[in-house]
């Protein structure tokens, strides 16, 4: 008997495939436990209809990847860009307010993009060799978001328990930390960060 694989089942068939089977193991064990039909012309226009199908659903799922990748690569390409231009801002920054005298870069700018603040530090950190903290001004909200990041034995979360009393939240871990604070108290915050961080040779 020609039947047609509704199932794939192991060493026997695939799904799809035409196959001759005696007429006893298509009846009794193909047929009758789900694994194959009888080969007629209404099951082989259904078998093909059903591949019709799928590889039209293949079709659009490739299409469909192969969007989806494309706005991924957009995506990153914008983010790549976006950061180039927020660590060409931080480098001016530093160039012109003599960072390079004080122990640590503190940089910060509404011109940084929030979500940046991590990539950027640690772009400073490995560009200058110091300790980075980098934050995003929102004028609007009142608030600075930043990041630290730092090498060795300097210890970003420390820095931030020290300065604790000035800032809304923060975490993180020893090289790398992240924190939010009211843009009033940020001068304060600069302050007794900077006198930690000559306390503590850094």
């Amino acid at each position: 008997m020609d039947v047609i694989f509704i199932k794939d089942l192991k060493n026997q068939g695939k799904k799809g495939q035409v196959k001759t089977v005696k007429d006893g193991y298509a009846e009794n064990f193909l047929i009758k436990n789900g694994y194959a039909v009888k080969k007629t012309k209404e099951n082989l226009l259904k078998l093909n209809q059903e591949q019709a199908k799928k590889a039209k659903e293949d079709q659009a799922n490739k299409e469909e990847a192969l969007k989806l990748s494309e706005e991924v690569y957009n995506m990153n390409e914008t983010r790549k860009s976006l950061t180039d231009e927020c660590f060409n801002t931080v480098s001016e920054y530093i160039k012109n307010n003599d960072s390079f005298s004080m122990p640590i870069i503190l940089v910060k700018s509404k011109e940084i993009e929030q979500g940046l603040t991590g990539l950027i530090a640690g772009k400073v950190l490995n560009e200058y060799g110091k300790t980075a903290i980098i934050l995003h001004e929102d004028e609007e909200l009142g608030i600075c978001t930043g990041s630290i990041r730092s090498r060795g034995n300097n210890n970003a979360r420390e820095m931030l328990e020290f300065t604790s009393v000035y800032l809304n939240k923060f975490g993180g871990h020893k090289n790398a930390a992240g924190f939010s604070l009211n843009i009033d108290k940020f001068d304060k915050f600069a302050e007794k960060i900077i006198k930690y961080s000559l306390e503590n040779n850094l």
